[in-house]
């Protein structure tokens, strides 16, 4: 799945804002991802500092959807959202910034 938006500025803390107070208790929050091109990232349910090679990568550590032409999508190699997950991303943009600016595709760009 991936989200396409028509709009230039996406505010981060107010989608944010709305997933958390919408999630289910035992889902994880969604936060801001600190990556070059944006996006956003649920920490993944894992036990880190088991010493291997997985646990020095921040990316295994957490599900993202960065930004790529206006397109919120998972980078190839990373782990994805859930389609929960998706789902309450899209519902979340579309509260902020207006259903008639996002679109949800199922599939994959």
């Amino acid at each position: 799945m991936y989200i396409q938006v028509t709009f230039d500025v996406i505010n981060v803390n107010a989608v944010c804002d709305y997933y958390n107070k919408n999630k289910s208790e035992d889902q994880n929050s969604l936060e801001k991802l600190n990556r070059a091109e944006g996006g956003f990232q649920i920490k993944r349910k894992v036990i880190p500092n088991t010493g291997s090679v997985y646990d020095s990568d921040p990316n295994n550590l957490v599900k993202q959807a960065r930004w790529s032409k206006k397109c919120l999508t998972t980078p190839i190699g990373q782990y994805e959202f859930t389609e929960y997950e998706w789902n309450l991303l899209y519902e979340s943009i579309c509260s902020v910034h207006g259903k008639e600016n996002t679109i949800l595709h199922n599939g994959f760009k």
